[in-house]
C-alpha cells in the first residue's frame, strides 16, 4: 500500500493518493494504531474536498469512525457515521451504507444503549432481506454488531446471524489456497476470530 501511495504521489495522481491513505488508514487500524489511521485518513479528506468525491469520502469517513471508536471518541464517531451514511443514500450505494448503520449499532451498544443500537440491526437485517452487503470494507463487522447486539436484547435471531456469519467467513476462508494465509485470516484478524469464538461457544452450548 506505501508503494501505491508513493506512486500515486510521484506522478501527481490525487485520485489514488487519496483512496491509498484511506485504506492504508485501515491497515493501521487492525494493526490497533488507531492514532495513526486519524492521521491518514484526515489527509485523505483534505485532499477530497479538492476532488469532490463523496463515494471516496463516505469511505474513509467509514475508516475514521472505526479509528475514533478505537480510541473512545465516540461522539466524532457517530459524526463520521451519519455523515458516511447519509453520502451513501444519496448516491443510492445503500448496501454500502450499512457498514456506517452498523458502526452506529456498535456505538451504542459501547454506551448500553440497546434500544437504538437494535434500530440500526433492524435496518440492517431489513435490508438483507433483499440485498447483500457484498462490496462493504468490513462484512464480517456487520455480521458481528448486528450478532453481539441481538444478543445483548435476548433476541432469538442472534444465533441465525451468528451461523450466517460462520458459514461466509469459512467460504472465504476455503478460498485461500494457503494453509499459513487462510490460518491468519481466521486468527489474526480480530473481527473474523471473534466470529470464530462465539460460535464455538454456541456449539459447545448446544453439546
Amino acid at each position: 500500500m506505501n508503494n501505491s501511495l508513493n506512486i500515486a504521489d510521484e506522478i501527481g495522481f490525487q485520485v489514488g493518493k487519496c483512496s491509498s491513505l484511506g485504506y492504508l488508514g485501515l491497515i493501521y487500524h487492525h494493526l490497533g494504531k488507531n492514532i495513526t489511521t486519524q492521521q491518514y485518513c484526515h489527509q485523505s479528506l483534505e485532499i477530497n474536498q479538492e476532488l469532490d468525491d463523496p463515494s471516496s469520502r463516505a469511505t474513509v469517513l467509514t475508516i475514521l469512525g472505526y479509528a475514533h471508536q478505537g480510541t473512545g471518541m465516540l461522539a466524532e464517531s457517530v459524526e463520521c457515521f451519519q455523515e458516511a451514511k447519509t453520502l451513501r443514500r444519496n448516491l443510492d450505494q445503500h448496501h454500502l451504507a450499512m457498514e456506517a448503520v452498523a458502526g452506529l449499532a456498535k456505538i451504542y451498544l459501547i454506551q448500553d444503549n440497546l434500544k437504538e443500537a437494535q434500530l440500526m440491526v433492524e435496518e440492517i437485517l431489513e435490508h438483507l432481506k433483499t440485498d447483500s452487503i457484498n462490496g462493504t470494507l468490513e462484512p464480517f463487522r456487520i455480521y458481528l454488531t448486528c450478532y453481539q447486539v441481538l444478543k445483548e436484547n435476548n433476541d432469538n435471531r442472534a444465533e441465525e446471524i451468528l451461523n450466517t456469519a460462520h458459514t461466509l467467513l469459512q467460504e472465504r476462508a476455503s478460498r485461500i489456497d494457503n494453509q499459513d494465509l487462510q490460518r491468519s485470516f481466521l486468527e489474526n484478524v480480530a473481527v473474523n476470530r471473534k466470529i470464530v469464538e462465539e460460535f464455538s461457544k454456541l456449539m459447545d452450548g448446544v453439546n
